[in-house]
């Protein structure tokens, strides 16, 4: 990695597009290596993966340089820290650090938060998907704070993963898509709804959202999907 780390810092530092899947590894890439491309970085891409085939993520302190230096990126996907769905917040006090990064990168349009979160009970995985927009919907409104442009959010990977686990046996489910809307309350205050979507229905109403595209022909080349499509 090291060796990786100096490659990568003698390249231009005008790099708007940076995807970079890494195996076998023992950490992140340098944070100075992603630094380096602040001023002109507007989409970022990496996995990291170590010899037993689990995400990599980085620090707290890590990712909010990230999101307080490269304040151009509009796309963002990385491994976040792990989190139980059903947990209260202040559980999971390391994912929602994360989170509240994230939310201060002010052209973020896509977030595609890579590492699947875990149940805190075995439930079917119609359960878990249940809880998955829950989840979703817990991030938007998060975020519905602070000024944003985030628009589209992607949990998990396709076809990778173990989140829900039966009778012995692995559930495997399609990385999820869900875009933010809104609508007047009957009191006249603004309501966060979150929606359901597809890769392909993403396409044609988020063309931007391009990352997305990459990272599902990454995972489908290691990863063979287990599901419906």
């Amino acid at each position: 990695m090291d060796n990786l780390d100096r490659f990568l810092m003698v390249l231009t530092n005008r790099l708007t597009y940076f995807w970079l899947y890494i195996t076998d590894a023992q950490r992140c890439p340098s944070v100075e290596v992603i630094i380096r491309q602040a001023s002109s970085l507007k989409s970022l891409l990496v996995v990291a993966l170590d010899n037993s085939g689990q995400q990599i993520a980085y620090s707290a302190e890590e990712f909010a340089r990230i999101c307080s230096e490269c304040i151009c990126l509009e796309q963002l996907s990385l491994s976040f820290p792990p989190i139980t769905l059903g947990q209260p917040a202040e559980s999971d006090r390391s994912f929602w650090s994360f989170v509240s990064s994230a939310w201060q990168l002010p052209n973020l349009h896509t977030l595609n938060i890579t590492s699947w979160p875990l149940l805190s009970s075995n439930l079917q995985l119609q359960h878990y998907e249940a809880q998955l927009q829950l989840f979703a919907q817990r991030i938007f409104e998060s975020n519905d704070r602070i000024t944003s442009k985030l628009a589209v959010l992607a949990i998990g990977t396709d076809g990778c993963g173990n989140p829900s686990e039966g009778d012995g046996e692995q559930n495997y489910i399609n990385r999820t898509y869900y875009i933010r809307d809104k609508q007047a309350g009957i009191f006249g205050q603004t309501i966060v709804l979150v929606k359901p979507t597809t890769a392909c229905h993403l396409r044609y109403t988020h063309p931007d959202s391009d990352l997305l595209c990459q990272c599902l022909f990454l995972w489908n080349c290691l990863h063979p999907v287990v599901g419906n499509a």
